[in-house]
């Protein structure tokens, strides 16, 4: 009996329609983009239903893109029955940036299809210098969240998407207690997530900011905490994965480069 050939299924997360045009050329040009396997979620709650290619979702913007990604896994659960290992993309419109192309153009199709087929998150891979305890797992290496792919069986074991408590179990109120002293993250990402949010740099220096970082204020209090849930989102996908025994593979690097680490997944 001949194999049935995977499907690709990508699930797009927006904010409002400004950057899909874009953002679909980008798929067609790493030839994975197929209307009718195309799932829009919109989380920007003045745009309703528009005509279009592919399914269009109302997203929530509870934790940004994971809450939409979710939306999207469900009604996919519901409508379209999928196999373990037919692909899914989870992309947002932030692929369009110029920093976000120089590494896509590492992305081939057939790297990914055969990748892909394993235990695994691929995508991009950010690092900190030194290991940092969240939820007491360790973590040093993330997959960026703006573009990662892999299989419905590994989509299914990590989900839902988001963390697994709220933000009041995390943020103080204040900008002097940005953190929880009884936060589950250790002095030193706390460190790190400070500096990145604000330039200010702690007793574990990461050497390196967010362009728009701003001191805290009681102005910007509640999209500091915001942003930085979100990165805690990003992070705990994959410190959830790793803690699964889910490999994270960065597609910068040739499919040979792989053959020993996809082997200890089989």
């Amino acid at each position: 009996m001949a194999l049935v050939k995977p499907k690709v299924i990508i699930l797009f997360l927006r904010f409002g329609p400004s950057k899909t045009e874009h953002c679909i050329e980008i798929l067609k040009r790493l030839e994975v983009y197929d209307p009718s396997r195309f799932i829009c979620i919109e989380n920007d709650f003045h745009f309703s239903e528009e005509p279009g290619p592919g399914i269009f979702l109302k997203g929530n913007n509870q934790s940004r893109e994971f809450s939409g990604w979710n939306v999207g896994l469900e009604w996919i659960a519901a409508n379209m029955p999928l196999e373990n290992h037919d692909r899914l993309i989870f992309v947002n419109d932030t692929i369009c940036k110029p920093e976000t192309s120089v590494y896509l153009k590492r992305f081939h199709r057939s790297s990914f299809m055969k990748l892909t087929e394993y235990p695994i998150i691929l995508g991009h891979i950010d690092a900190y210098p030194r290991k940092v305890s969240f939820l007491g797992h360790p973590l040093k290496r993330w997959v960026r969240s703006n573009c990662l792919s892999m299989n419905y069986g590994t989509a299914k074991r990590l989900t839902p998407f988001g963390l697994p408590m709220g933000k009041a179990e995390i943020f103080g109120s204040t900008p002097k207690e940005l953190f929880l002293q009884s936060a589950p993250l250790s002095e030193g990402y706390q460190d790190y997530l400070r500096e990145w949010m604000t330039g200010n740099r702690g007793r574990h220096p990461l050497g390196v900011s967010w362009y728009a970082s701003a001191p805290i204020g009681e102005g910007n209090f509640q999209s500091v905490a915001d942003k930085i849930h979100s990165i805690l989102c990003e992070h705990y996908l994959s410190v959830k994965a790793e803690s699964l025994g889910i490999g994270l593979i960065d597609f910068k690097f040739p499919l040979p480069f792989f053959k020993s680490v996809l082997q200890s997944l089989i």
